[in-house]
């Protein structure tokens, strides 16, 4: 699971397997990440519409060490920038 970008070109990678969507895995995989890199305050976290990354366990767990959740529009397209 990929959860969010680090530092500039890097990315945030934390991994929780199981058999469902259940946001406890999600909520495992961002711990993980933030333990391991402790993302600045402010970093941008985008994904994708999924129940597990909108459930206010996850979304309060990002605001609480300042991370903002972003999400598309459903139709909206990504356009990915390396700077």
């Amino acid at each position: 699971m990929r959860t969010g970008a680090g530092e500039p070109g890097g990315i945030l990678l934390g991994w929780a397997l199981g058999r469902s969507l259940a946001a406890q895995l999600t909520v495992a995989a961002l711990e993980q990440t933030m333990a391991q890199r402790q993302p600045l305050s402010g970093l941008v976290h985008h994904s994708d519409h999924g129940v597990q990354y909108a459930c206010r366990e996850y979304v309060r767990l990002l605001e609480s060490h300042g991370m903002l959740p972003s999400m598309l529009r459903p139709g909206e397209a990504v356009t990915l920038f390396l700077l």
